[in-house]
């Protein structure tokens, strides 16, 4: 197991099974420390109502997950992810997409985390700064800050991931 500087935690939603319900929930944001994660869970279900709406973020289950992303997984060079630019650099939303209008529906989303990330940082932030939505071709040799891991929507191949994910504690 890698040192903790190589650890990054997510929130993963587990709605109950009924017709409709999605099998995972998973959030575009990664925290640096278990205490971030935890503080901002409640913000986390606010924004997947707006993107799974109230049944499905209700009916969920909560987990903190935690993974070493010390070496980035291998992606073949025809493997596309989609990405969005801030500052000239491109943040994958770890993963890939069929069609691309899926990638617009979390455009809400990444932008809240974004200005929420700016506000903590004392940054000035406004809507032109982020990028429009990507389609990018993903290979080995990119550079690509995989400190950064977003998620996708659930129905999305996922392409981009941490390889080792050795901690699920059920926070409710």
């Amino acid at each position: 197991m890698s040192g903790s500087d190589h650890l990054v935690y997510y929130l993963h939603g587990t709605p109950d099974r009924f017709t409709g319900a999605s099998e995972s929930i998973e959030v575009p944001r990664v925290y640096e420390s278990e205490d971030e994660a935890r503080a901002e869970l409640s913000v986390v279900m606010t924004l997947s109502r707006m993107v799974h709406g109230d049944a499905v973020a209700d009916s969920a289950s909560w987990y903190l997950q935690t993974a070493d992303v010390a070496s980035p997984p291998t992606v073949d060079e025809e493997q596309v992810f989609h990405g969005y630019l801030l500052a000239d650099t491109v943040y994958p939303l770890a993963g890939g997409w069929n069609e691309l209008l899926d990638a617009f529906d979390w455009e809400p989303f990444v932008c809240e985390i974004e200005r929420a990330r700016a506000h903590r940082a004392g940054l000035p932030w406004h809507r032109d700064m982020l990028g429009q939505f990507s389609i990018e071709t993903c290979r080995p040799t990119c550079s690509i800050d995989y400190s950064f891991f977003r998620f996708t929507p659930v129905a999305s191949e996922l392409l981009v991931r941490p390889l080792d994910v050795y901690v699920t504690e059920p926070l409710f």
